[in-house]
């Protein structure tokens, strides 16, 4: 996925590709979020599944409905031929549309709040699976799309053909196989159009974006009475917020206190292994009144309630369930600040473990404020390239990382707003310019007074 914002909340300008790693340096109200937004936004629109659920997948199966019937009809028993309609571009649009929805519910602000001060549009260009094209939108309009996408669905009749969907060399085109035979009854050949049309739309984008927002901790400590207005519908891609106050971000983080914990993920030796060194404990879900989960931590023999517990334990309960009963390989992991609350021991450990996660399949963005995180991260880094294939010391193979997989942006002022810099990770790791300074402000800070004090 690629995003170029303009003139998008405090975003002057800027271009981020995400990366198996993904991290967003820069000081607060930046626009950090912001990006961190827009990628689950997409994934969450991209990667909606049709079920006839809920009113957002209404459409598109009417779509598809009504897309059938067409086919139907210019069916005949006797000719090959191929069939080309626009039902791509119909099925991307809604997506777009569903984008355009989700995108005020995360961002809680109404899409002319979004524009920059001062300007009277925001224009996102984004590459990715499904949505490939120019977003705008103006103060006082609506949200336009402009595609640039090359792929397309096309019907083929033959009398002998596959009857699954398959996509050609080129990858952008997907044909349908519909056998052509006068024995052929309307009803089924309906279905047959229907069922391989839905599958194609089902598996185009098949990636999962799980947010663990900043303030993790303090809605874990509230599940209980925010989750009894909520329910994560699994096979759902979109339920608003039931609290107008509180970001769909927020309650999507939410329903993943709802995981069933009798399903064991293939991550949970990395998180029990996490656990162990750095919470010294055990996060655990035992059911509680109303049948509401009641997260517990557990020591030896003793076990706690989450408000007796260390800000730690609450700050990365969610995220080390999620690990150990509900992460996939593919899954896209946005995690917000993910030193809150952690010694820095602490936060060297859960650099570690993201790196072994990246390396298992996981993509990962991060917005972070921590030297001492991102410091670990690069050393990852530097032993991915001098010491790749070998020993090095006390990072393990499972935790280096290979430089192409690191994408690193710095968020910097621009007449009052901030503008989106890349800057390159190398053999030597990740720059570190985003402290430094503050650094060097310290140590002048330091000389002066001692200066003084000589004085």
């Amino acid at each position: 996925m690629t995003l170029t914002i303009t003139d998008f909340g405090p975003i002057s300008s800027g271009t981020i590709t995400i990366k198996p790693l993904t991290i967003l340096l820069g000081p607060n109200g930046c626009g950090k979020s912001h990006v961190a937004t827009l990628a689950y936004t997409i994934v969450r629109a991209e990667s909606i599944r049709l079920h006839g659920i809920d009113d957002h997948e209404q459409k598109p199966t009417d779509i598809l409905h009504e897309q059938s019937q067409h086919v139907l009809k210019q069916y005949t028993a006797d000719v090959d031929h191929i069939l080309d309609l626009d039902t791509f571009k119909i099925f991307v649009q809604h997506r777009v549309d569903v984008f355009s929805d989700m995108l005020s519910d995360a961002l809680l602000t109404e899409h002319d709040k979004l524009v920059r001060s001062g300007k009277k549009r925001f224009t996102l260009d984004i590459s990715s699976n499904v949505i490939n094209g120019k977003i705008q939108h103006t103060v006082g309009g609506t949200i336009k799309f402009k595609s640039r996408s090359t792929k397309s669905l096309k019907f083929v009749f033959k009398k002998r053909i596959k009857r699954v969907p398959t996509s050609r060399t080129d990858a952008d085109v997907w044909e349908i196989g519909i056998p052509t035979s006068t024995n052929m009854d309307k009803r089924e050949l309906l279905r047959d159009i229907w069922f391989n049309m839905k599958f194609v739309f089902n598996t185009m984008s098949t990636r999962r974006a799980v947010y663990f927002p900043a303030e993790r901790g303090g809605l874990t400590m509230a599940q209980r009475s925010l989750t009894l207005h909520y329910y994560n519908m699994r096979g759902s891609t979109f339920v608003s917020s039931p609290d107008p106050n509180l970001a769909s971000v927020a309650t999507d983080f939410l329903g993943e206190i709802l995981i069933p914990t009798r399903r064991t993920s293939r991550f949970v030796d990395l998180a029990t292994e996490f656990e162990k060194t750095a919470m010294r404990g055990t996060i655990a879900v035992k059911g509680g009144m109303n049948n509401m989960p009641d997260i517990v931590f557990i020591q030896g023999t003793e076990q706690f309630p989450l408000n007796a517990s260390a800000s730690s334990v609450k700050d990365m309960a969610i995220f080390l369930l999620y690990l150990k009963h509900a992460a996939k390989p593919n899954d896209i992991i946005i995690l917000e600040e993910p030193e809150t609350c952690l010694h820095l021991t602490n936060q060297m450990l859960l650099a570690r473990l993201l790196a072994r996660l990246i390396n298992s399949g996981f993509n990962i963005i991060i917005t972070t404020h921590s030297p001492v995180f991102v410091e670990q991260l690069s050393n990852c880094v530097v032993a991915g390239e001098r010491h790749n294939g070998n020993e090095s010391g006390s990072i393990s193979n499972d935790e280096k990382l290979k430089k192409s997989n690191v994408a690193v942006y710095n968020f910097i002022p621009d007449d009052g707003n901030y503008k989106i810099t890349q800057l390159n990770v190398d053999d030597e790791g990740i720059p570190q310019y985003e402290f430094t300074s503050v650094y060097e402000q310290l140590y002048n800070e330091l000389l002066d007074l001692e200066s003084e004090h000589d004085a």
